[in-house]
């Protein structure tokens, strides 16, 4: 069965696709009208090119292909047809019609779609959908597979995959479904790599900021075999305009720096890599209203109830997402504790923290002015930080006490501490003089009824050296730990996510690297799921990418 625009789906059916058309002489409109399969609108949206097939694809009244990842959506127009699965495009309408009988997963379908508006059709049974009937149904019936399915290949060679001027923009169909082949150098095609290999999604990325995680994660999507970027966002104006490769220092890649929002968000991407230093609730909200999907290391990892009902209601309307990821928060707070507490019963408390030398870290403004490294202790004690930090561990603290059964006392327990220098220090901001802040340490604390049962901390050093209280980083050095206190009773130390020296911190620091690039693996799995917020507890486990060299 046909299920038209504003119909019943089937149980678990919320996809999207998007409405395009053309006529014998070509495309007549490059705006689509997205709605999910339980008939919500959600308005109108560009789309950069309406579709790319074989020449003679435009028979008789006309036909159009949207390309997905896992999904096949044919249209039929009169008496033209298409459809492509992988690298076969299909230009006959028998084929079609007896691929869709055949398939018995068509799971949604949409109904006219004149001029930009949108309207339904009558459902139609697949086994009455043959040559004959297609000709005379409604001006475009458009059906959309769950999976690719076999299709009678016309004869003579399968047609070449369609090609486009600029590999690494794409057109887009629908919210993070377009299914793209990559290009060589010479414009060869060649395998997407991933899960799918030939037929791996490529979703357009937008780079938000390009600090030290930023600067990573454009590295991270360009190496990424299911991403492309399309755009970055700048805040300096002397970096707007500048080609992305030469912000990085490599050979420049076609993608212009911006800082005007909305050019960025006309360019149709799927999702937003989200990184500025503070985080601008207003600016995530405008960029997930326009059916952006966004992924950051900022917060939102787990909202609270009253917060996550207005972003679910946003990101629904809008067909976006949101997900919070990063490292810590957003990972060895989260993640890697949910994972390990499956060896553990009876658990009693898990701790989740941090020992890093701050002197490897390469931002001295945010070092010194937002940090409060080198002030005094009394200026310290009044700073943000605890506040700031807490939004994102707190959220930490409560996914893991919820997933755990845990009932919390309403506040969570804060605790902010300092060491000082006893001589000079050198540091990322200069000279630490004696008396000032050199060290720090800061730990949230869910309890029940007073004790600690969760625990995220951060130890935040100039060095383990000359400090008053004489803290050290011990014999484990820089490190991550997690903690599962139960029977068993586990602890894990995560190595490798440190520099080796002070020197190759401020070059390239694994920690930086770690953060951007989980949120760049993130993103397939972000786009593919359903509009709203999506934690770790919503999406199935987010994995990278092999090396080039080693892929498919």
């Amino acid at each position: 069965m046909i299920v038209p625009a504003g119909a019943s789906p089937p149980p678990k059916s919320h996809s999207r696709w998007a409405y395009c058309w053309s006529t014998a002489d070509g495309p007549k409109s490059e705006t689509g009208r997205f709605h999910d399969a339980d008939g919500s609108n959600h308005g109108s949206r560009a789309v950069d090119r309406i579709v790319a097939v074989a020449s003679g694809a435009f028979v008789g009244g006309g036909a159009v292909v949207a390309f997905g990842g896992g999904d096949v959506v044919g249209a039929t127009v009169s008496t033209g047809a298409a459809v492509m699965i992988g690298s076969t495009v299909v230009v006959d309408v028998a084929a079609v019609v007896e691929a869709l009988v055949g398939a018995e997963r068509v799971v949604d379908g949409v109904g006219r779609c004149e001029a930009g508006r949108s309207g339904s059709a009558s459902p139609t049974p697949i086994s009455t959908l043959h040559s004959a009937a297609v000709t005379t149904a409604a001006p475009t019936t458009a059906f959309r597979l769950r999976e690719a399915i076999p299709l009678r290949r016309p004869a003579g060679p399968a047609p070449e995959r369609p090609m486009v001027s600029n590999p690494r923009v794409r057109g887009r169909v629908g919210h993070g479904v377009a299914r793209s082949t990559r290009h060589g150098p010479a414009g060869a095609p060649t395998s997407a790599g991933g899960p799918c290999q030939d037929d791996a999604m490529t979703y357009r990325v937008i780079q938000w900021a390009t600090g030290g995680v930023g600067r990573a994660a454009i590295e991270g999507v360009l190496d990424h075999p299911e991403l492309d970027l399309v755009g970055c966002w700048v805040h300096s104006a002397s970096k707007a305009g500048v080609d992305v490769g030469d912000l990085l220092g490599r050979d420049p890649i076609g993608v212009t720096a911006t800082n005007d929002v909305d050019e960025l968000l006309a360019l149709g991407a799927d999702c937003v890599i989200y990184s500025p230093l503070m985080a601008d609730p207003a600016v995530v909200r405008r960029i997930l209203g326009a059916g952006v999907s966004v992924v950051t290391p900022l917060g939102w990892f787990y909202p609270a109830p009253d917060e996550r009902t207005r972003l679910d209601e946003l990101c629904r309307s809008a067909g976006s997402v949101l997900h919070g990821t990063g490292i810590h928060p957003g990972g060895i707070t989260e993640r890697f504790p949910l994972v390990l507490s499956a060896l553990s019963g009876s658990i009693t408390h898990v701790r989740a923290e941090e020992f890093s030398d701050i002197r490897t870290y390469g931002a001295p403004d945010v070092i010194r002015d937002w940090m409060l490294f080198g002030a005094t202790p009394e200026a310290a004690a009044a700073s943000i930080m605890p506040a700031a930090l807490g939004a994102g561990f707190g959220q930490s603290v409560r996914m893991l006490a919820d997933v755990l059964g845990l009932v919390l006392d309403p506040e969570l327990t804060v605790t902010h501490e300092m060491a000082v220098a006893t001589e000079p220090i050198d540091s990322p901001i200069g000279p630490i003089a004696p008396g000032l802040v050199a060290a720090q340490r800061f730990r949230w604390e869910g309890t029940v009824d007073g004790v600690p049962v969760v625990t995220a901390a951060v130890n935040w050093f100039m060095g383990d050296e000359h400090l008053d209280p004489a803290w050290t980083f011990g014999p484990g050095g820089e490190r991550f730990e997690v903690e599962i206190t139960g029977d068993p009773t586990t602890l894990t130390t995560f190595h490798g996510l440190h520099p080796v020296s002070i020197e190759a911190g401020l070059q390239r620091n694994p920690g930086i690297v770690a953060t951007a690039l989980h949120c760049v693996n993130a993103v397939p799995y972000v786009c593919a799921a359903e509009p709203g917020v999506r934690t770790y507890l919503d999406l199935p486990p987010v994995a990278g990418r092999a090396a080039a060299h080693l892929r498919r």
